[in-house]
């Protein structure tokens, strides 16, 4: 879900809290008494440095110590260590305070967790691990021909896989990220990395998916530059029709520029890309694939030349260290264009050297206290001497600012852009536009990051932020007693008069905070069961917990307020319902790798209609159209099924689900066929605008039937786009069908074709000139 695959950090602060059990009264008479007794002895000097973790990587369930793990830092500078036979490790040189860990392991679920770290000594801290779920399946080829001796990992690369000769592997300790996907590639033999995600519901359990990819194309050829073979040139493809997503493949060229390509495409186009620092990009353009075949593609690099440059300031003094960036016009342009920019760094003087290949290219070029500059159009001539390139950056505006917190005190060492607040919250800008820029703000302890617009002309704004809250408790197995060693905390928008939403007028602009993604999770692990998330934004919320198959009830209206913290809240882990489940066709057959929502409305419903935690989850059909719904909620449900190529169209049910137990539903949905139109000349060349009319039986216009939300529509005519690019419908009823290819400066061609039960059919006409 994209709402989860991009992912927002958590900033944290260290709070100010009043001990438990006593008064503010109490507070006041114990602060008096000491500020009458002086001091006789004298602290000792609190320690400064970086910080250390020792420790050890043990099973949750029976301390045996994990060899192999790997334990790695989440934010701040990357360090990672291996345990040793007994589990344990060390990490050194780390950032006091709180900070966040990664533990990797080839048998068991990743599991993050956050330690506070004391400045310069160690901290000594045990991480425990659970046993992941258990993914089995089979490597198939479309039609069912396995493929042994394909490669399936996980892209932490711990956990891996080699098919058997039935093309069938297993895959252990997955999971660990609820709500994401679990991304795993697979490279079949000889060929290139394939991406595909599986969906690993919460819980552990063992599932079955079976991973399908077309019969791979190759594209084979050989990379020259003055017809002579280049040596280290690296090539790529970009594909038009995906059945999976992938991994942008790549090759690079031997001795001789020989390379060789092979990828798992629908039949369709790709272009193929070829470059080399200092001789430039070659693109073959709208390269048809044919699965199971080699396509030859043979690139001449068109070679560079050396723009000279220079970057001044005003009245003309150099801008030194200026940073140049070179992107080069592709036309028409093409998406996920992978080559990459060119770029340079100016010396004292201002100077530059850019190689460009012939062509046109737009510059940018950026220097410290100047506003930057884009080129558009400048034009690299194929002989000839290129024109220097010379940049003139204006001076940019100063602005001075202060940041405050919502009660309009200053805050310190708050970064704004690339600049820091001092001690009495203040900060100067240089260089920004007379239009102002977007900046973020950011300070921990603060609900953020916030962006602004800082703009000119206004004499000395105030920022505002928000102090953050915080949640802090335990949380404790089913006999209400043993601390959970491994677990996560979800803290969900409620709702209610405070929303999720805070604004506060700024002078440039206005500000929101938020949850980010709608939720805010907090992993842990340790012995004692507590945990205390940081950075929240004060509003309403609610929370849960949960550790591997077992959750806590949801506690709802959670008042957060600015600068403080919610403690003492207790969470009991408890056994919870499932849902299981098949999604089949009206005959019988099994949808297989298809999208079941569980949509939780009542439950997760906050007093105002806003969301009180995730609006649904999902998971993917197995091989024979299965599905499984663990560690849910109880109360009611509706469940959703999609057909295949029928993905507009949805089959809903509703289930009521106990506090305990599983409970059986299925979904019959029915299916469709999906159509794929391209033309092309005898030459292979896609002709663009084509039309592809449908008849009847007797060579009447007879429109075709398809499906979307609102029922059966009829298509007259399918068309190619302008570029060649195939024309697509989806939902498509079954059967024989009969058309009529045509094309401006063409002779018409009538053709015959079935779209089948869940399949693709791709339509290759090749229509000749009048």
């Amino acid at each position: 879900m994209a709402g989860h695959q991009e992912r927002r950090r958590v900033r944290r602060a260290r709070l100010l809290r009043t001990p438990s059990g006593m008064g503010s009264s109490a507070v006041l008479l114990l602060a008096a008494a000491c500020a009458s007794v002086p001091p006789r002895v004298q602290s000792p000097p609190v320690p400064d440095g970086p910080a250390a973790l020792v420790g050890r990587v043990l099973t949750a369930e029976g301390d045996e110590p994990v060899a192999g793990a790997r334990v790695e830092t989440r934010d701040g500078p990357p360090r990672s260590a291996t345990t040793g036979p007994d589990g344990s490790f060390r990490l050194d040189d780390l950032a006091p305070g709180a900070a966040e860990f990664r533990i990797l392991s080839a048998a068991h679920a990743t599991a993050d967790a956050r330690v506070r770290l004391a400045p310069g000594g160690e901290t000594r801290h045990d991480f425990f691990v659970l046993p992941g779920t258990t993914l089995e399946g089979r490597v198939l080829l479309l039609g069912g021909t396995p493929v042994p001796g394909a490669v399936v990992e996980e892209v932490d690369g711990l956990k891996s896989a080699i098919t058997g000769p039935d093309g069938s592997f297993l895959l252990r300790g997955l999971g660990g990220e609820p709500f994401e996907d679990t991304l795993l590639t697979v490279r079949l033999p000889g060929g290139q990395p394939l991406a595909e995600s599986v969906d690993i519901p919460p819980g552990f359990a063992r599932i079955r998916r079976d991973l399908v990819f077309q019969e791979p194309w190759t594209v084979a050829g050989r990379i020259l530059y003055a017809d002579r073979p280049v040596a280290g040139a690296r090539v790529t493809t970009r594909g038009e029709w995906l059945e999976h997503s992938r991994i942008l493949p790549g090759a690079t060229t031997g001795e001789d520029g020989a390379f060789v390509l092979q990828d798992s495409l629908w039949t369709g186009a790709t272009d193929v890309f070829a470059w080399k620092e200092g001789l430039g990009v070659a693109v073959a353009r709208k390269v048809f694939n044919h699965p199971g075949r080699v396509v030859p593609v043979d690139l001449r690099l068109p070679g560079t030349r050396a723009v000279p440059g220079r970057a001044t300031g005003p009245r003309g003094r150099a801008a030194g260290g200026a940073r140049v960036v070179a992107s080069w016009y592709l036309e028409p342009p093409s998406p996920y264009f992978p080559c990459p920019d060119v770029r340079a760094v100016a010396d004292a003087e201002g100077r530059f050297v850019l190689a460009l290949q012939p062509g046109t290219w737009r510059i940018e070029v950026r220097a410290a206290g100047l506003l930057a500059r884009t080129v558009d159009g400048f034009e690299v001539p194929e002989a000839g001497e290129p024109p220097p390139l010379e940049v003139l950056l204006e001076e940019g505006a100063t602005v001075a600012g202060r940041v405050v917190d919502d009660e309009g005190r200053p805050v310190a060492d708050a970064a704004v852009g690339d600049a820091r607040t001092g001690p009495d919250g203040r900060f100067v800008l240089h260089g920004l536009p007379p239009a102002g820029e977007f900046l973020d703000v950011v300070r921990t302890g603060f609900v953020g990051p916030i962006s602004v617009v800082v703009a000119p002309g206004t004499d000395e704004p105030d920022i505002v932020l928000e102090r953050a809250s915080a949640v802090s408790g335990t949380v404790l197995l089913p006999d209400g007693r043993t601390p959970a060693r491994t677990f996560r905390v979800w803290v969900w928008p409620d709702g209610g008069d405070r929303g999720v939403d805070r604004r506060y007028p700024n002078s440039w602009g206005r500000h929101e905070g938020h949850l980010p993604g709608s939720y805010v999770r907090g992993s842990f692990s340790g012995e004692d069961g507590r945990f205390e998330v940081e950075g929240l934004l004060p509003s309403v919320v609610a929370l849960e917990a949960e550790s591997g198959d077992l959750r806590s009830p949801l506690l709802r209206g959670v008042v957060l307020e600015p600068g403080r913290t919610v403690a003492g809240l207790r969470f009991v882990l408890g056994s919870s319902p499932r849902i299981a489940g098949s999604l089949r066709t009206p005959e019988g057959e099994p949808v297989r790798d298809e999208m079941v929502e569980l949509t939780t409305p009542e439950r997760y419903e906050g007093s105002d209609g806003r969301s009180a935690g995730p609006p649904f989850r999902w998971v993917w059909t197995d091989s024979e159209g299965r599905f499984e719904f663990r560690c849910i909620g109880e109360g009611p449900h509706v469940l959703t099924g999609y057909s295949p190529y029928m993905r507009f169209y949805r089959w809903s049910r509703f289930v009521e689900v106990p506090s305990s137990g599983e409970v059986r539903a299925d979904i019959v949905v029915p299916t469709g066929g999906h159509l794929a139109f391209v033309a092309v000349d005898p030459d292979g060349n896609p002709i663009g605008r084509a039309r592809l009319e449908f008849l009847d039986g007797e060579g009447k216009p007879s429109p075709l039937e398809y499906i979307d939300g609102e029922g059966f529509q009829s298509l007259p005519v399918l068309r190619t786009m302008e570029d060649g690019e195939a024309g697509l419908v989806g939902q498509v009823r079954a059967g024989p069908c009969r058309a009529r290819a045509s094309a401006d400066g063409f002779l018409d061609e009538e053709v015959l074709f079935e779209v089948r039960e869940g399949e693709e059919t791709a339509l290759r006409v090749v229509l000749r000139p009048r």
